[in-house]
């Protein structure tokens, strides 16, 4: 995964808080202090903060995290707790994940897999989480669509969560130019398959 340019964070952000002003949605993120992610999370927090700020106002912008329990550091820090954790991540060897001191309400599921995994239980009700909105949306209003999933970069394992979101009806907008999954599936867009191979052509 290549570092978001700084003009690509701006723009991805402030889509997101227009998309979400504009239909009145529930953003969904992945909630770890990682790249892309905490890019992208840092400037929408901060976006809001200085908008609301002056005005005193609690941000119409509601976000949530879902993430698997397994994948988080210092677990103990955070379970069995009655009161808001001050909750500062931070890994020594910046190999492991830590949740994102961005975000605030996280939805924990232990499926006693790792999110990358194939089978990722945390990813499929993530899914289900982000259907439900969905469909409660269009029940008031079937022109309402609630759930758009964003692909920033990523590898071979987000190729899964995008079937999964493809399969659940969520429509995927795939940000080009942000490297990885992302940039090889805007090739095959563009490109298309070979007639007769099946195959994407390589020039």
């Amino acid at each position: 995964m290549q570092r978001l340019r700084k003009e690509q964070i701006n723009t991805i952000s402030e889509g997101l808080i227009e998309v979400a002003q504009t239909a009145k949605a529930l953003i969904s993120m992945n909630g770890f202090d990682w790249e892309p992610a905490n890019q992208i999370g840092r400037h929408f927090w901060m976006n809001c903060f200085h908008r609301y700020a002056e005005k005193n106002e609690q941000p119409p912008l509601p976000y949530v995290s879902v993430v698997p329990w397994g994948d988080i550091t210092d677990r103990h820090q955070i379970s069995q707790k009655a009161n808001v954790v001050d909750y500062a991540p931070n890994t020594l060897d910046g190999m492991l994940p830590s949740l994102s001191r961005y975000q605030r309400l996280f939805l924990m599921v232990d499926d006693g897999l790792r999110f990358c995994h194939a089978d990722s239980k945390c990813d499929s009700f993530r899914v289900a989480f982000e259907k439900a909105i969905e469909q409660l949306a269009k029940g008031k209003d079937n022109n309402v669509r609630s759930s758009v999933a964003v692909l920033i970069g990523g590898d071979l394992t987000c190729l899964l969560a995008v079937e999964r979101r493809l399969s659940a009806d969520i429509p995927v907008v795939i940000c080009t130019g942000t490297g990885g999954l992302a940039d090889v599936l805007a090739y095959v867009k563009r490109s298309g398959l070979d007639s007769e191979t099946g195959q994407v052509p390589l020039n």
